[in-house]
């Protein structure tokens, strides 16, 4: 049986430093094949993160309507998008539920959860390439997927940004160098919602409301200061509840705590397929 604390810290690590330790061992056995597997995949990415870009622009300059409403084919196109990554979805957690091996001690543990990890990279990485397909096909660009998913997920039905996958009543992304971890899923919730509220502050005309204004700059405000701040929850706007009131049950259904992570854009830097983005 493989020791607790070999586990977590494979666990915790993963898909931070653990990559790293990944993409060493395998060089270091020689298993080069799994090396190409990833650049080829990560590229796949990319290039369907361009592509996404090319046609429906960076998803740092959506902008919100200025009351934060949400136009009701834009809700359905969502859901599509939502159900167009049901089965995709679906092998994220056959994976989950299959990680880490239960079984071996030592270099065999190791090996084995190495393993695992090499699986579990490469099938996020399918998740967010076939994710970008299904926005370009739907005609939805990324930065509208998160604002919609943001308002209707966070700030209106109370969901947690550091929903993730679980193992044993333990999240499997837990540790701080974790790019799929609690701290990095807030940092960037936090970061794109500060982007998206900022824009939304610009695009207000000069005779608009100023306790309307006021209200925009309390939230961004409140998430420059607060590192777990969810804009709006509480205290949701009515144009926003308004627009997402109709699709309640069709939003709840639609919601994966155990894949929410991975909606989200991973660390600052420079963009790579919609795996990361670029924030100033």
């Amino acid at each position: 049986m493989a020791t607790a604390t070999g586990q977590k810290w494979l666990i915790g690590c993963s898909i931070g430093c653990g990559a790293i330790v990944l993409v060493l061992v395998m060089m270091a056995t020689g298993t080069c094949f799994f090396v190409k597997r990833f650049v080829d995949d990560f590229s796949k990415v990319e290039k369907s993160h361009n592509a996404l870009v090319a046609a429906l622009g960076e998803p740092e300059q959506f902008t919100p309507e200025v009351d934060g409403s949400i136009a009701a084919e834009r809700v359905e196109t969502f859901l599509a998008v939502r159900r167009g990554l049901e089965e995709s979805r679906g092998k994220l957690h056959e994976l989950f539920e299959d990680f880490p091996p239960d079984e071996g001690t030592g270099f065999w543990m190791f090996f084995k959860v190495i393993g695992g990890l090499a699986g579990m990279i490469d099938d996020i990485v399918t998740y967010l390439d076939a994710r970008n397909q299904v926005l370009l096909d739907n005609g939805m660009g990324y930065g509208e997927y998160l604002y919609i998913y943001s308002m209707a997920y966070y700030a209106w039905l109370e969901h947690d940004p550091g929903d993730g996958p679980m193992h044993n009543g333990e999240r499997i992304f837990d540790g701080d160098d974790s790019t799929f971890g609690v701290d990095q899923s807030y940092r960037s919730y936090r970061e794109m919602m500060l982007i998206f509220l900022r824009n939304q502050l610009d695009a207000l005309p000069p005779q608009a409301d100023e306790g309307w204004r006021a209200r925009l700059l309390a939230e961004i405000d409140a998430l420059e200061r607060d590192r777990r701040h969810i804009a709006w929850q509480g205290d949701l706007p009515p144009a926003v509840a308004a627009s997402l009131e109709p699709f309640r049950v069709e939003l709840e259904a639609a919601y994966d705590a155990e894949t929410n992570c991975f909606e989200l854009p991973t660390n600052k830097g420079s963009s790579q397929g919609g795996f990361q983005w670029k924030i100033d």
